[in-house]
């Protein structure tokens, strides 16, 4: 048995492309080309995720002093000023930072503040300190559980520069907090009654 023809260019019967996949093929940055923009539609608030490296802004504007109360499963609650002090021992002081991850996604990290009573807490001033380094560089978070600490990991091989949403802070916090119902902003909100007990 003779081995079977494959068709070719002279020996198909088809006609001739007239199209030339080439000339019709997007670009692999055909966002950019297009002048896309990034819809944010979900800000996570947490600490940056595991084994992911990451920046933190280093804009003032890109963080701020809040008070919240940290729930089951990690749900961060967003407390206005005026109930400040409501719930002593719920509520924490902390600094909300922007973080964005090497793969362009963002969330706002609440790193807890010193309470002012004068008692160090590893994991509070290995936080604060990581912060610091990660305004600059590309750092990778682990929480070291044996010795009751965070500690950071450099990237090495990176050297682009982080993607920041084009959106200010406000918008950020609304999207993250409000999307939720997680701002507490008067004694009406679930939460609030919950804590008080009349829920």
């Amino acid at each position: 048995m003779s081995e079977q023809q494959i068709p070719t260019a002279e020996t198909s019967s088809q006609p001739a492309n007239k199209i030339n996949l080439s000339s019709i093929r997007l670009s692999q940055d055909f966002g950019a080309q297009a002048g896309a923009t990034k819809l944010i539609t979900h800000v996570p608030v947490g600490k940056p995720p595991k084994g992911q490296f990451f920046q933190v802004h280093p804009d003032s504007d890109y963080r701020l002093e809040v008070s919240i109360i940290k729930r089951e499963g990690d749900e961060v609650y967003l407390l206005a000023q005026a109930l400040s002090g409501l719930f002593p021992g719920l509520e924490r002081p902390a600094r909300l930072h922007l973080y964005a991850t090497r793969h362009g996604s963002y969330g706002l990290w609440p790193v807890s503040l010193p309470l002012g009573d004068g008692k160090q807490n590893a994991w509070t001033q290995s936080a604060l300190e990581i912060v610091e380094v990660a305004m600059s560089k590309w750092v990778r978070l682990v929480s070291n559980m044996a010795a009751g600490y965070y500690e950071a990991f450099e990237a090495k091989s990176l050297t682009l520069p982080p993607t920041w949403p084009e959106v200010t802070f406000n918008t950020l916090i609304d999207k993250a907090f409000t999307d939720g119902d997680r701002f507490v902003e008067n004694e009406e909100h679930p939460l609030v009654q919950e804590l008080l007990g009349s829920a």
